[in-house]
């Protein structure tokens, strides 16, 4: 999957839901599940994330979700889809 696509529907939902404008490039990291052996997205918050409890748990639990669905780059691409038909006005803050 690629950061960049990653990046920007993280972002979008970010905006969204809490209202803010987050660079989130180096707030997670690409690792592999060591009993599983399936990639998955690990959160290195930093301080600008972990100061912000809100912003934690729903990144958090955005992970989480994106996870446990197995969301391929296409998934992902899909979702970016429908948040930008639905908030066009919005997508042009954040790209």
């Amino acid at each position: 999957m690629e950061k960049r696509l990653l990046n920007n529907y993280l972002a979008l939902c970010v905006k969204q839901q809490l209202g803010l404008n987050v660079d989130l490039t180096d707030q997670y990291d690409f690792a592999e599940n060591l009993v599983s052996k399936k990639n998955i997205i690990a959160p290195t918050f930093t301080d600008k994330v972990l100061s912000n409890n809100e912003l934690k748990m729903f990144l958090s639990s955005l992970i989480t979700e994106l996870n446990y669905e197995k969301c391929s780059a296409d998934d992902i691409r899909e979702r970016l889809e429908n948040l930008q038909k639905s908030h066009f006005e919005e997508i042009k803050k954040i790209v």
